[in-house]
């Protein structure tokens, strides 16, 4: 027993700090919001998932250029990319990576 009330004080101090850092803004920056923000809805794009490399086609549909990025969950995140009016970027990547997201830069 006692250590499970060990974990249980380590958890709720961690918790109690990441609570501290959400509520007063912590390391959260506007960059990190902005790149997080949805993309517009004339953006499009096919996820193809089957097999060992994924592949990723983007395109954006709008009347005007836009800054996108690509997320990925267990690989590194390429750079935000220029995606012109009309323009398809396409995008591939290997096991274990996977895609999490496509964001505003």
């Amino acid at each position: 027993m006692a250590f499970s009330r060990k974990i249980a004080a380590s958890v709720a101090a961690a918790a109690g700090a990441a609570s501290l850092l959400l509520s007063t803004g912590g390391a959260a920056s506007a960059a990190t919001a902005q790149a997080r923000s949805p993309i517009p809805g004339c953006v499009h794009w096919h996820l193809s998932s089957s097999g060992f490399t994924d592949h990723l086609s983007v395109t954006n549909g709008c009347g005007e250029a836009h800054w996108f990025k690509v997320i990925l969950a267990h690989r590194r995140d390429p750079k935000c990319t220029y995606y012109g009016a009309g323009e398809t970027i396409n995008w591939s990547w290997k096991w274990p990576g996977k895609f999490d997201g496509l964001h505003n830069c």
